[in-house]
């Protein structure tokens, strides 16, 4: 009776200390604009400025897959997990990233079928150090974890908000305090819930330029001046 009871007991103080866990989660709901919150020290809002994505700010990570979805950034050619190689998945430096009042700043952009247009952030961890181009599906390589979510943190997130790939969903501000005294690569770890269409990208405000635009963003300048060409043609004809 005596080892019962034991049992029991241990069995009750385990699911007080789940329950307490799950009850401490944070969720965000970011599925309105303009909304807003916070998982610890890391804010989440949506964002209204427009145009935000690919070509305009700096990406390094793109994640891709049905259902859950998950990467970290680096340059190793076969890269882990669900990244999406291509010049917009790569290493970043901490030195490289650009502080705005006392955080880091980063965009997060997501694609979603307008069937089903909710997506949810499940897992963000942040690392400093470490190398650059590692490429296991574990995170032994990248140096000192500096903050991640909790079990049951989510922030749920709405793609009808800011429809269209390049046009930034949500920003995470990162307080610069995190880092004090850090040094080398720094590395993004995320995980998402309902992925249906397209990549999610992670981008941030850095002191390299953005990558070389992408063939058909090329296209659509040389298209552009074509026509600034002809216009100026057709007007100093008219003019004569």
């Amino acid at each position: 009776m005596r080892t019962i009871r034991q049992v029991t007991t241990v069995i009750a103080a385990l699911g007080l200390f789940i329950g307490a866990a799950v009850a401490n989660a944070s969720v965000v709901d970011l599925t309105t604009s303009p909304s807003s919150g916070s998982i610890g020290v890391v804010n989440f809002s949506t964002n209204d400025q427009h145009p935000t994505g690919t070509g305009y700010i700096n990406p390094f990570l793109r994640i891709q897959k049905e259902g859950t979805e998950s990467g970290y950034n680096t340059d190793a050619q076969k890269p882990p997990l669900d990244d999406k190689a291509s010049i917009y998945t790569h290493s970043l430096l901490l030195s490289n990233l650009v502080a705005t009042d006392g955080y880091y700043k980063f965009l997060l952009d997501i694609n979603q079928t307008d069937h089903n247009p909710l997506l949810d952030l499940t897992d963000v961890k942040l690392f400093v150090g470490g190398t650059g181009d590692s490429s296991k599906p574990n995170f032994t390589d990248l140096g000192e974890q500096i903050w991640g979510f909790s079990s049951g943190d989510v922030v749920h997130m709405n793609y009808d908000l800011n429809p269209g790939s390049g046009w930034g969903d949500i920003y995470m501000y990162v307080p610069t305090s995190l880092f004090t005294g850090k040094s080398g690569y720094f590395t993004l770890y995320s995980e998402f819930e309902g992925a249906n269409d397209g990549f999610e990208e992670w981008a941030a405000m850095t002191s390299n330029p953005p990558p070389v635009p992408e063939p058909g963003t090329f296209l659509l300048l040389g298209t552009g001046f074509l026509g600034l060409a002809v216009f100026s043609k057709r007007r100093r004809n008219n003019a004569a």
